[in-house]
């Protein structure tokens, strides 16, 4: 619940639903965490967000909530199966290693490659791995004589990729940005991947469909939605999580993160987390 005066606000307590009642509970800072997809549209339904959008009225006007999204566009994975196991699942496998293919100086369509052979996984990951024959007499033999360690898998990753995602005035995610440098690389990588399997002298491998390679809403470890920075202009929160545009109100999930990192983003979140409790206990607690 918002009070807006003169195009700023302040954050009074939550309105919720529960049993089919609503209630509201009054407090004195809110703390949102809900994610860089659900933060912006719970902000934007609570009436704070850009003026274009089309669902309740906006109270407090900032134009960069629910924009300027980063993250690492989907990229698919090229799997192979041996004719040996190429690990016992345990010690002696080879999970997590990365290459790194650049062809520019500024790093950008940076491709990155992780591999992973004869490693095990969940049962029902196993049973459904990309190189397990069909349901039947042979797929409960590969199950049976871990199959799954005769495989080798190599994801691809385009990191620091042109253009942003950003949620619409529908709440939609969309891309605003130019994919072909992506979607070039990905072929790049495909290819590249193809060829180290095959050197290492695999029976079969598989072809991503190129169909998986366009899509304009779908990418992984999204941040940013809510960055922070010292300018109200191009952010939303200051270096202590605070609204720059309503007052008590905090904000502490990946979507302050200005910027994805070449990797996934649960480290960088984890990080966030301990420098935002830090901060906060820092500017309200310090005296308690």
């Amino acid at each position: 619940m918002i009070d807006a005066n003169g195009g700023r606000g302040v954050t009074r307590g939550l309105l919720c639903r529960s049993g089919g009642s609503d209630h509201e509970i009054s407090a004195d800072r809110i703390l949102v965490c809900c994610g860089y997809l659900n933060t912006p549209l719970l902000l934007m339904r609570s009436g704070y967000g850009p003026s274009e959008w089309r669902g309740n009225p906006i109270l407090v006007e900032n134009p960069n909530i629910g924009k300027h999204i980063d993250g690492h566009p989907f990229s698919p994975s090229v799997s192979a199966l041996f004719e040996r196991p190429l690990g016992d699942g345990e010690i002696g496998s080879l999970p997590g290693y990365r290459m790194i293919d650049d062809f520019r100086e500024d790093a950008e369509g940076r491709l990155f490659l992780t591999a992973n052979f004869g490693v095990s996984g969940f049962p029902n990951q196993n049973a459904l791995h990309a190189m397990a024959p069909d349901f039947g007499r042979e797929h409960k033999r590969f199950i049976k004589k871990k199959g799954v360690l005769r495989t080798g898998t190599i994801r691809l990753r385009v990191v620091k990729p042109p253009g942003r995602w950003f949620v619409d005035g529908e709440g939609k995610m969309l891309y605003g940005g130019d994919h072909t440098l992506t979607l070039q690389r990905i072929r790049e990588g495909i290819q590249k991947a193809t060829e180290i399997l095959e050197e290492m002298g695999a029976q079969r491998i598989t072809s991503p469909s190129l169909a998986e390679l366009t899509p304009q809403t779908r990418g992984e470890q999204k941040v940013g939605s809510c960055r922070a920075g010292m300018d109200p202009a191009t952010s939303i929160v200051n270096s202590y999580f605070e609204s720059h545009d309503i007052e008590n109100l905090l904000i502490c999930d990946g979507s302050v993160i200005p910027r994805v990192s070449s990797g996934p983003s649960g480290t960088p979140q984890a990080a966030l987390s301990v420098l935002a409790a830090a901060r906060i206990i820092q500017r309200y607690f310090k005296n308690g």
